[in-house]
């Protein structure tokens, strides 16, 4: 799954081009961070995406890691977007940092969530609630994998997109039969990675 994700992201940056005709560029670190605060994880215990490479801060310094996952160096009207571009090292850190988030929101479908795991916005928890009865037919019910996609996603994807992440996962020989957390992790993985979530358009 981990190629086809990357073969995913690659693949959609030239169609997500902006109107000069350049390949689309990741939002950046902040960017990213904000949404998933405001969508998925409540952020009034301090919750940081950048936990998840060894930099739990708001905003990435110019020399850590969290730069190369795009952001603004300099201030005022000297700032300058710089990392924005795909690459191979920048690829691997957001798989890094989306997988390990995405197995820890994942985990609340277990008895107990893992150590560490993020705390949820109530609104995500109502979306995510249903998902976790996975393998289960009511799992799999248009309505409830719906309103999953919505609550990771909003309305920053067409339709098929939804349409493509449902059908892999409720088709998937493995994952379709997995354990709720094995398989709400890969969804919330993959559709976190999307490029209509990642890169700008």
């Amino acid at each position: 799954m981990k190629a086809l994700l990357f073969a995913l992201l690659l693949g959609a940056a030239p169609a997500l081009a902006d109107d000069g005709g350049q390949a689309a560029q990741f939002k950046g670190y902040t960017e990213a961070n904000r949404l998933i605060k405001e969508r998925i994880a409540d952020s009034t215990n301090g919750f940081e995406l950048g936990k998840y490479l060894g930099e739990p801060v708001a905003e990435p310094s110019a020399t850590g890691l969290l730069a190369l996952l795009g952001t603004y160096i300099g201030s005022g009207t000297d700032a300058e977007f710089r990392n924005g571009d795909p690459n191979a090292m920048n690829l691997i850190l957001w798989y890094i940092a989306l997988s390990g988030f995405a197995t820890d929101v994942a985990s609340h479908c277990a008895t107990t969530p893992n150590p560490g795991a993020p705390n949820l916005l109530a609104t995500f928890e109502t979306a995510l609630k249903p998902v976790c009865a996975w393998p289960a037919d009511s799992a799999k019910t248009d309505a409830v994998l719906q309103a999953l996609w919505l609550a990771l996603m909003e309305f920053d994807a067409p339709e098929t997109e939804y349409q493509a992440w449902k059908q892999y996962f409720v088709s998937d020989p493995v994952l379709s039969q997995a354990t709720a957390p094995k398989a709400l992790s890969a969804m919330i993985l993959a559709a976190l990675y999307n490029p209509y979530f990642l890169l700008r358009n």
